[in-house]
């Protein structure tokens, strides 16, 4: 988790930085910060609530400790690993790379140049 973790949030933070204002980038990136650390102890404190039920519930039905200890992680690993798969198949449909921008074209009218270009002063028939 530490890798896979740690390789996403930059990404992660560039994606949500993209679009703040640079007059509001400190406050964006306080939230992104704080919403990553939040929903990873959520998420952290969520398995690990399933991992131990799971275990109680298999020590009460008669497995050894171990086993039901096994049970309860393998279970919790299960969930995460259902979690990863959601988030990347979330990824795939609902992201689209940026549209490309429309470029200008070179020329604004025929004959003349392009464009924000100082025009050419145009002769005048005598």
């Amino acid at each position: 988790m530490g890798l896979g973790a740690g390789s996403a949030f930059l990404p992660l933070l560039t994606i949500g930085m993209s679009d703040a204002p640079k007059r509001d980038a400190g406050l964006a990136s306080g939230i992104i910060n704080v919403s990553v650390q939040l929903f990873g102890a959520i998420g952290l404190a969520t398995l690990g609530t399933i991992a131990t039920d799971h275990a109680k519930t298999l020590s009460a039905s008669g497995h050894s400790l171990s086993s039901a200890l096994t049970g309860g992680y393998h279970l919790a690993y299960l969930v995460a690993a259902v979690c990863v798969l959601l988030g990347i198949l979330a990824a795939l449909v609902i992201l689209r790379p940026p549209a490309g921008r429309v470029p200008q074209e070179a020329d604004a009218e025929p004959g003349r140049g392009p464009v924000g270009a100082t025009p050419e002063p145009v002769a005048q028939p005598a």
